[in-house]
Formats: structure tokens, C-alpha cells, sequence
């Protein structure tokens, strides 16, 4: 069975960045490192990433629970809408599930507790069963539920979205046109560095197999940057859903410094 890092991997040889390649006996350690460790152990962590969830664990019909990973790292506990006991999230066949609120524009999102930061780069897989209705991304710096720096897939609009969530206000910062294919897999990065007392806000989008692009797609200079704060995901209905309709996250990861990978 072909992996979510498999397929991202495969892609990214065919593009530009190439990384470097682990020795065949690196890679044989680290493998057997990892299957001797004890879970949420980071004695054998064999990734960059700070966090990360592959969603392979038991279905639950609320929340997302705790995440789940094959690199070593700790498992955290999802926060705020995603997490246990949540009506609006579940985990079934292996995908984070969010679901309609029944409330247009009433966000779900949360986040993992991780060291607060100031910039990062998170890396998303997600799918949409039906297209015109939801949006779907990630999050960085999110503080509570009133302050965060989201990219976002807006089916509704058209468009990927750069948002800055200052004091519970959303303000869409930039976008370019994006048309989604229903049940059609999707990366989405976003990227923050501070700079000179700014924030640099960059966002790409990619369909799974293919090349990640090289450059950014949409990008944003904020002047007054957000406060350090954690990593997370998020979706939301601008329009009434028919039943049933859902997004689906697929793999989900953060990278304090450098660039986030998908989680194996």
C-alpha cells in the first residue's frame, strides 16, 4: 500500500530541492531504532518534523484524539474543536474528519501543544468529498481561539487563502485563483519566517503525485506580526452542505525550523 509520504516523496525527486540521500545503514538503524522504541518515545525520532499525525489509529466518532505516527515522535493531543468529544471531528478509515456545524462560517479548528514559536512551516494532505461549500487548511501561531495565520483551500470562493485571525477577527491578507476537484487529493504548505520585525506569510498548493512547486503561490508581508503560538488545521462551510459532505486530512505536520515533510 502506497503511503502518504511514499507518494509526496516520489513527486518531490521528480522537482526542484532535491534532498539529500540517507546511507542504506542510516536508514537501517533508524528502522530498527523505531521498532524497538516505546510509543510517544523521542529516543528514536527519524524526522525534522517537531509534530505530526498519519491518522492511522481507531475510528472515533468524536475528535481527533491523540496523534498518531511511525517517526518516533511524541503523540499530542488535538485541542479546542478537534478535540475528544467534539460533535463536528471523528477519525474513520485513517482520515480526520471534519463535518458541518450547521452553522455557516462556524470554524472548526484546533491544534497540538507544542513549544510556542514565532514562524514555522506546517504541511497538510486533504480532500474535499464535494467542492463549492468548505473550505479546508492549516494553521500556524495559534493562540486560543482568537489569533492564528491560516492558508486555506476556499471551494466556495475559488481561491487559496492567506488569513490573519487577529482578536477572533478573520482578515484575508491575499489569494490567488484555485479551482479544487472533488475527492481529489491535495498538499498544502504554509510557511512563516520573521524578518526585520515582520512576518513573511507563504502558502503553496499541489496535487498529491505530482511535483511540490518551487516558488510560493501566494504570500503576505505582515507589519505587526502575530505572537508566538502552535501548529494546527481547520475547516469551515461558507455555504450550507448537502449531507454528508465532509473534508478529509489525510497527513498533517509541523516543522519548527525548516521545512515540514509529511508524516510516515
Amino acid at each position: 500500500m502506497t503511503t502518504s509520504r511514499q507518494r509526496w516523496t516520489s513527486a518531490h525527486s521528480r522537482g526542484v530541492g532535491r534532498r539529500p540521500r540517507l546511507l542504506f545503514a542510516s536508514l537501517a538503524v533508524l528502522a530498527l531504532a523505531t521498532a524497538l522504541s516505546l510509543p510517544g518515545s523521542t529516543a528514536s525520532a527519524s524526522t525534522g518534523n517537531t509534530a505530526e499525525d498519519n491518522f492511522q489509529r481507531a475510528d472515533t466518532a468524536h475528535g481527533w484524539g491523540s496523534t498518531t505516527n511511525n517517526d518516533g515522535l511524541p503523540n499530542l493531543a488535538w485541542q479546542r474543536s478537534l478535540s475528544a468529544g467534539s460533535p463536528y471531528s471523528s477519525v474513520l478509515g485513517g482520515n480526520g474528519i471534519i463535518s458541518y456545524a450547521g452553522t455557516n462560517g462556524h470554524k472548526i479548528a484546533g491544534y497540538v501543544t507544542v513549544p510556542a514559536n514565532a514562524g514555522g512551516d506546517v504541511l497538510e494532505e486533504i480532500s474535499f468529498s464535494a467542492i463549492g461549500h468548505q473550505l479546508g487548511g492549516l494553521m500556524l501561531q495559534v493562540s486560543g481561539g482568537a489569533y492564528w495565520y491560516q492558508a486555506d483551500i476556499n471551494t466556495n470562493a475559488n481561491v487559496i487563502n492567506l488569513v490573519k485571525r487577529n482578536a477572533g477577527v478573520m482578515n484575508w491578507v491575499a489569494s490567488i485563483p484555485f479551482t479544487a476537484t472533488a475527492n481529489t487529493r491535495y498538499w498544502i504548505r504554509l510557511d512563516v519566517q520573521p524578518s526585520a520585525g515582520h512576518a513573511v506569510v507563504n502558502a503553496r498548493v499541489w496535487m498529491d503525485g505530482t511535483p511540490e512547486p518551487s516558488g510560493w503561490q501566494v504570500s503576505y508581508t505582515d507589519p505587526s506580526p502575530l505572537a508566538p503560538g502552535q501548529a494546527g488545521a481547520m475547516g469551515d462551510w461558507p455555504k450550507t452542505p448537502a449531507p454528508g459532505e465532509a473534508i478529509h486530512y489525510l497527513n498533517w505536520s509541523y516543522a519548527a525550523t525548516g521545512l515540514a515533510t509529511p508524516a510516515s
